[in-house]
């Protein structure tokens, strides 16, 4: 949840269509939704679709962004108590991605003895 909250986050940052990276990035994120849209959740291709999603480029933006507009509101008052934060909250981020990407690759010696 914490990832997709992020992400989320992401997209909002990705919404100044005159760069080009935020140009392909929409296109990356129109892409699979778009595909998912003619496939069932039923269909194998349904969840290698949602795989193509690029969730952990939106999450660590949509970071980017919070940590900026907290940068902001929180000034030149504590800037090593803030260097901290920031630090921390990265470093939570990094663990949620690891868990992720641990229980993604769980499941794949199931299928290659399951062959």
């Amino acid at each position: 949840p914490l990832l997709i909250m992020l992400a989320i986050v992401g997209v909002f940052a990705f919404l100044d269509y005159s760069k080009r990276y935020n140009r392909l990035m929409m296109v990356w994120l129109a892409v699979p939704f778009a595909a998912l849209l003619v496939f069932s959740p039923e269909s194998f291709f349904y969840y290698r679709i949602v795989y193509l999603i690029p969730t952990q480029i939106f999450a660590a933006s949509g970071l980017y962004l919070i940590l900026n507009k907290l940068e902001a509101l929180n000034g030149s008052e504590s800037k090593s108590g803030f260097m901290v934060l920031k630090v921390l909250i990265v470093l939570l981020v990094i663990a949620f991605l690891f868990n992720y990407s641990l229980r993604a690759s769980d499941v794949i010696p199931l299928h290659i003895l399951g062959d």
